[in-house]
């Protein structure tokens, strides 16, 4: 009687999730001096295949001044020699242990982050080259920026888009 249904607890974790976020970022934006400008979070597990062009489509990025903290969430092929072959000081990877999913590894990576926005990148995914300009240009023209996402159920699509708070120090 007391159970949500599916699709409010998945809506109500991911608002918790973006509040956090929201914090972290709202607390690193109070030290602007903090560098590099932006951190690109890659959680993976056994992405060999994938993890060159994820880098690749990072260090092809017009803005410069980023990072990439990398977390290996205990993969089994040869995913951190890919990494390793890169030799840019701005490419960090950090291990876990064991397998602990890509939620305790993205947590991994936004604690040891040094930068002042975040950025989540999958590791089967890639970027445009100017989209990291594009994107701080539009955070630095604007005291807040939006989040919405998609929630699949039962085959259904549902489109959740967090409420902005009224200013940073709100949130």
């Amino acid at each position: 009687s007391g159970m949500r249904p599916p699709i409010q607890r998945g809506i109500a974790a991911l608002e918790s999730l973006a509040r956090r976020t929201c914090k972290v970022i709202s607390r690193r934006r109070m030290n602007s001096s903090v560098r590099p400008a932006k951190v690109n979070v890659s959680p993976f597990f056994n992405r060999a295949a994938t993890l060159g062009r994820c880098v690749e489509s990072v260090r092809a990025q017009t803005f410069t001044d980023w990072e990439i903290v990398a977390v290996d969430d205990g993969s089994s092929d040869d995913s951190v020699e890919r990494l390793e072959h890169f030799a840019d000081p701005r490419v960090r990877v950090l291990h876990h242990d064991r397998n602990r999913g890509p939620g305790a590894a993205r947590n991994t990576a936004i604690t040891a982050a040094r930068g002042e926005y975040f950025a989540l990148l999958d590791s089967d995914d890639a970027w445009l080259p100017g989209k990291l300009a594009a994107q701080l240009e539009r955070l630095r023209t604007r005291d807040l920026c939006g989040c919405e996402y998609w929630l699949m159920e039962n085959g259904s699509e549902f489109r959740v888009r967090l409420p902005e708070p009224p200013s940073w120090s709100e949130v």
